[in-house]
């Protein structure tokens, strides 16, 4: 498709970059959020008086979308009992055993992801997803 004006020139880029954030930061923002679990929460404590179910990293527990045109969202939405344990773990606030919100304290994984996604890994993923659409990008 041939832009014929600015105009249609902006909304193709616009759809472009949709696009790119869908597919390619969508995937790597996911990957990262992955490990960071990995590193930040699960290798940072080892529990004491439960046994870990690792459902911060099944796929089903790990929201991605659009919040509008150009804003990615990437969120791990793990409950369990109506309570965000996802939330518990970044803040930690929450633990349903005593004494665990001081022992364990937050391990904010979220904020981890977002500042690598911010620090270069989304713009890298950006260009990428821009480039496989056939974009040239410097």
């Amino acid at each position: 498709m041939a832009a014929k004006n600015m105009k249609e020139l902006e909304a193709l880029i616009n759809k472009k970059i949709r696009q790119a954030l869908e597919t390619e930061v969508s995937k790597t923002a996911r990957n990262s959020l992955k490990e960071h679990i990995v590193d930040d929460v699960y290798e940072a404590y080892t529990p004491q008086t439960y046994d870990r179910t690792g459902g911060l990293l099944q796929d089903r527990n790990i929201d991605t979308h659009m919040e509008n045109d150009n804003t990615l969202s990437v969120r791990s939405t793990r409950e369990e009992d109506g309570r965000d344990i996802a939330s518990i773990i970044e803040y930690g606030k929450g633990y349903s055993y005593d004494g665990l919100d001081e022992r364990i304290g937050a391990r904010p994984f979220h904020e981890e992801v977002a500042k690598e996604l911010a620090n270069g890994l989304a713009k890298d993923a950006l260009i990428k997803g821009l480039k496989k659409q056939g974009i040239e990008v410097k």
